[in-house]
């Protein structure tokens, strides 16, 4: 078994570590409870199968168990999938003072004074780099390839309502308060983002996608049923006395 390290964070608790051929990998559970990352056994799908490991340790009763650990890649990958805002607080501790600590000593010392840290900072820089640039550009692929995380639905959904409102001849309009007829254009309009990425939800569209998806929401005409179904509710209004 491969001796275990600890790095212990007021903010984040332990994260345990081992060193394999020089090479840090990180218990991949501690990262994503320390970052509130749910369903862990999808999230490891995610990650690149050859910077997984299984390694021995023991859990708080005594108990020898097996956990999986990933290599320094993957960990940012992990951090990536948070939605919690403290992953950037996370990144930054865990690249400022764990990875030269480790890289320095071979072990983490907790605490360090203003002159180790910035001893260990410059003597890391030039690794940690490296590293960073050789996989920004995998890191920047998987971005792409993820499905739309909030803010992206945020901006399809505000997309959807400028779009669909208008066409329901404005929010005082019968249309509009109509909620079963508002329902199928809203519905009609996610079937078109459908068919047009071939996905079974709009939420399933990548990332990379979502400015093509916003136009494609500007660009939605009415089928005729639809706009015959709205202008009969709307002229409705001529004849109220």
């Amino acid at each position: 078994m491969n001796e275990l390290q600890i790095f212990n964070s007021e903010e984040f608790g332990d994260i345990r570590t081992v060193t394999i051929d020089n090479e840090p990998f990180f218990c991949m559970a501690d990262i994503c409870k320390a970052l509130e990352i749910s369903n862990v056994s999808q999230v490891k799908t995610r990650l690149n199968q050859d910077g997984v490991i299984s390694n021995e340790v023991i859990d708080s009763i005594g108990r020898k168990q097996n956990a999986n650990f990933v290599n320094e890649s993957n960990m940012y990958k992990l951090i990536f999938q948070s939605r919690k805002e403290s992953a950037e607080r996370f990144t930054d501790w865990v690249t400022s003072e764990v990875l030269p600590a480790i890289r320095k000593t071979g072990s983490y010392q907790n605490p360090m004074t203003t002159d180790q840290k910035i001893q260990l900072l410059a003597q890391g820089n030039v690794e940690l780099t490296e590293k960073v640039n050789a996989i920004d550009k995998d890191l920047q692929e998987f971005k792409q390839d993820m499905p739309l995380l909030a803010l992206e639905c945020q901006r399809i959904t505000r997309a959807k309502n400028q779009k669909v409102v208008p066409l329901m001849g404005g929010k005082n309009a019968p249309a509009y308060k109509n909620k079963s007829l508002m329902h199928k254009v809203y519905s009609d309009v996610d079937a078109q983002l459908r068919r047009e990425f071939g996905v079974n939800t709009y939420k399933a569209i990548k990332r990379s996608q979502c400015d093509l998806a916003v136009e494609i929401i500007k660009k939605y005409e009415l089928p005729r049923c639809l706009r015959e179904e709205i202008e009969d509710e709307n002229s409705q209004m001529r004849f109220v006395v």
